[in-house]
């Protein structure tokens, strides 16, 4: 579209270069992902959060029933909405851009619902029966039968046709321009009424030759009353706005209100004339052919020039033959304009194609078609992008300015058929903004431009829809989506994600988006019900996008949990923990039970490897693993005899189930240890020392058994059983450190018997069955507490 494609580049980027953003809140895994990772919060009063839900709804309803809509209804669902918010927003006294924006985002959704319309009805269509369709064409043929065959013949032709049509009917919706609202209310009933009064009144002996209603055109203009001239003004203004929209009947009815049947009888030949010899095989009558309407048109042309005419009415003859010149000084909007010259275009192609039709057929060309000796109106463009970007270099800054507004732009790439290279130039307007923004800005501030990305999110699902990746490749598609996706993040309108994911065309980009989101992502359990819900509804593959989230996740965190090194035992959680801790609750509540115990089993492993003990702890307080075990083995079992279990479904060994086991019994150990420490100021002597011997216990059992079977199982994958020798080196030698300083640290209260208890503690080191000085050993523990336990009994010995 050459011009406009150049001054939409420029609208686009100057539109984005007002966003910017500040990524320094976030981690520095998060920034440097995806961009919609990058969005800091946002100001909610930026744009209406119901202008998102709604449009938002309308795509749900598609994809919940698609291939039972066609996608010109979603289209129109656009339109109507677009319309009542143009209502609410200039009821609500709005301001005058917001209005403004509803306004052109209306005609828009109209434009492209009528273009797409008229494509795919022709696209059903057979080429070759249209032509067949066409009606013969003869001397006394009307002018309606040659029209349409001239559009069926000329594709380029019918398109400007329907596109004039779209102009008149969007003057309806244009609110806020006071141009066309003229009252004519005031109007006299009689032509001249004043200035025939005053001549009556002199008695002047010619008064006759100045009564009729075309007198002053054969004088000067001077000789009318100034009332009548301003209301002869009036009327033509109004008659001009009424012929640019089409309202053929006000027309006609304002004529006949104000007695102005000279004007009246100049606008019959707008009206569909059936010639009755040809149309209803009446003989009898008189027949008018297309030569008429020619003669008609130049003549009006030739009365477009008469200097005596006021501008208006210089105006509404221009346009009825297609001039451009005597008329467009007098449109005062850029349909306004578009509409004139589309006008021209369309009224001399009529012309040459009835031309090219009626030659053949005349007997007597100079008598027959004497309106060729009449002068024609110029053809001043040549086709919609001439007359578009004529527009964009008007002279007139009000007009110039109106084409440069980022949805008349869109609607004349739409006009023009050039949709695809304008979304190439926003394509690469929005990667040079993500390019830029890398880059760090310092603020991050949405316009009242900010409805741009919505409406291009929209059209691109609408043009996918239709061309599949012809268009806009399925990667930049993706992307705009993407970019889209960001914008409903700052919103927080997390429930709406999942219908725009639902329309990115490959599966594969689909999975990865939702996965990416879901691993970056905190949701409360409410938030992760009604994702789930949307997911199915939409049909989206949930499987996979929980699975490649996990392994997402942990994948990016992976550096976050080295244990390489010496490990202490630590009582933080982290933020990057409780991520972890989402793909289990994602899995559960998905369903997913087989995942999420592997999910758990490679959790609590990570965790306790790292010496996380209270992050286990936590995660293990808001999830019942004992449930979710037993609601697995249910499953499993209630499907025993059957060759294939279902989609999802599959064994889990059985050592990770008593693995998970253990893990629960282990953190119920240091839980009762904590709460113990907590609540020991404060207890008796008596209840003190039975505390103490309980959790001795309990730890001592959990000494004994944790993990211990399991690391000495042959059967079991030899990395399973490093990981838990690891573990019991980890872990043991400090169960092992706090029970014996247990028991020690609160002798005075009952000194034979808890220092009896710790020796009994250490025989259990030297024990064979149990061979916990290999694992002491092995950890590099033993000497340092064989010290300790040197210490205590040489204490104990000498006091």
């Amino acid at each position: 579209m050459g011009k406009q494609v150049y001054y939409f580049d420029q609208i686009i980027f100057s539109t984005f270069n007002n966003m910017s953003l500040n990524y320094s809140d976030f981690p520095e895994d998060l920034a440097t992902s995806y961009p919609f990772e990058k969005i800091p919060r946002l100001d909610p009063q930026v744009e209406d959060a119901n202008v998102h839900i709604h449009f938002a709804k309308v795509l749900k309803d598609f994809r919940v029933n698609f291939g039972h809509r066609l996608v010109n209804e979603l289209i129109k669902d656009f339109r109507k909405y677009s319309a009542q918010e143009l209502l609410s927003s200039y009821e609500q006294n709005a301001d005058q851009s917001i209005v403004e924006n509803w306004i052109l985002e209306s005609q828009f959704w109209d434009l492209v619902e009528t273009v797409f319309q008229d494509r795919f009805v022709k696209d059903l269509s057979n080429r070759d029966k249209e032509v067949l369709r066409m009606k013969k064409i003869n001397k006394f043929t009307s002018r309606s039968i040659m029209s349409d065959n001239a559009l069926m013949q000329n594709s380029e032709l019918s398109r400007i046709y329907l596109l004039m049509n779209w102009l008149s009917k969007s003057f309806k919706l244009d609110l806020i321009n006071n141009d066309n609202k003229i009252d004519v209310s005031s109007l006299p009933a009689t032509k001249w009424l004043n200035t025939k009064m005053r001549i009556q009144s002199n008695n002047l002996k010619d008064a006759h030759g100045y009564l009729d209603d075309d007198f002053y055109l054969r004088n000067s203009s001077d000789d009318l009353h100034d009332d009548d001239r301003r209301e002869n003004d009036t009327f033509f203004k109004a008659c001009f706005y009424l012929l640019l929209s089409g309202e053929t009947e006000q027309l006609f009815q304002l004529c006949e209100n104000t007695n102005n049947w000279g004007f009246s009888l100049i606008l019959t030949a707008l009206q569909d004339y059936i010639d009755p010899r040809v149309e209803l095989d009446d003989n009898a009558a008189k027949p008018v052919g297309v030569k008429n309407t020619i003669l008609w048109r130049r003549s009006l042309y030739r009365l477009s020039q008469v200097n005596n005419l006021s501008k208006y009415e210089e105006a509404c003859y221009g346009f009825l033959c297609g001039d451009v010149e005597s008329c467009q000084q007098q449109a005062r909007s850029w349909e306004s304009k578009l509409l004139i010259y589309l006008n021209n275009i369309f009224l001399y192609e009529l012309e040459q194609a009835m031309v090219a039709s009626e030659y053949p057929l005349s007997s007597n060309s100079t008598s027959d078609w004497c309106a060729f000796r009449l002068p024609r109106p110029p053809k001043v463009v040549e086709t919609i992008t001439d007359a578009l970007n004529m527009i964009a270099s008007s002279s007139d800054q009000t007009i110039k300015d109106q084409s440069q507004h980022p949805l008349r732009v869109l609607m004349g790439s739409v006009m023009s058929d050039n949709v695809e290279t304008l979304m190439r130039n926003c394509l690469d307007s929005l990667q040079s903004l993500l390019l830029r923004s890398a880059g760090g800005f310092d603020s991050f501030e949405l316009t009242s431009d900010a409805y741009l990305l919505r409406v291009l999110v929209h059209f691109a699902i609408v043009l996918e829809l239709i061309f599949g990746d012809q268009l806009i490749s399925n990667t930049e598609y993706t992307e705009l989506l993407r970019s889209y996706i960001s914008r409903l993040i700052l919103y927080k309108h997390y429930d709406l994600i999942p219908i725009y994911i639902s329309f990115i065309p490959k599966d594969e980009d689909l999975v990865d988006i939702y996965s990416h989101l879901i691993s970056h992502y905190q949701f409360e359990k409410s938030e992760r019900v009604k994702q789930l819900k949307l997911i199915r509804q939409l049909n989206l593959p949930l499987e996979s996008i929980l699975r490649k989230s996990a392994t997402t996740l942990f994948k990016s965190t992976k550096h976050m949990y080295i244990y390489d090194q010496e490990i202490c035992l630590s009582s933080e959680v982290a933020d990057c923990d409780r991520k972890l801790f989402s793909t289990v609750y994602w899995f559960h509540d998905a369903g997913m039970l087989c995942d999420c115990i592997e999910s758990m089993v490679s959790l609590f492993r990570r965790l306790l490897l790292c010496g996380k003990v209270q992050a286990t702890i936590e995660m293990l307080e808001s999830f019942n693993v004992s449930d979710v075990i037993r609601e697995y083995k249910y499953k499993v079992e209630s499907l025993e005899g059957i060759d294939e279990l279902p989609h999802g479904l599959f064994v889990i060994p059985a050592f990770k189930l008593d693995e998970l086991m253990q893990y629960q019994i282990f953190a119920e150990n240091f839980k009762s240890l904590n709460e113990f420490q907590r609540n020991s100021l404060c207890m008796k002597s008596e209840a003190l020392i039975e505390n103490v011997l309980i959790t001795s216990s309990s730890i001592e059992q959990l000494i004994k058994s944790f993990l211990f079977d399991l690391s000495n199982d042959q059967f079991i994958a030899l990395e399973d059983r490093r990981i838990y020798c690891e573990l019991r080196q980890l872990y043991i030698p400090a169960l092992f450190d706090m029970t014996f300083n247990l028991l020690i640290s609160f002798e005075k209260h009952s000194s034979d018997l808890l220092i009896k208890k710790a020796m009994e503690l250490v025989h259990l080191l030297s024990s064979n069955e149990f061979r916990l000085y290999e694992v002491f050993r092995a950890a590099k523990k033993l000497k340092s507490f064989l010290k300790k336990f040197a210490t205590v009994s040489s204490e104990n010995y000498i006091f």
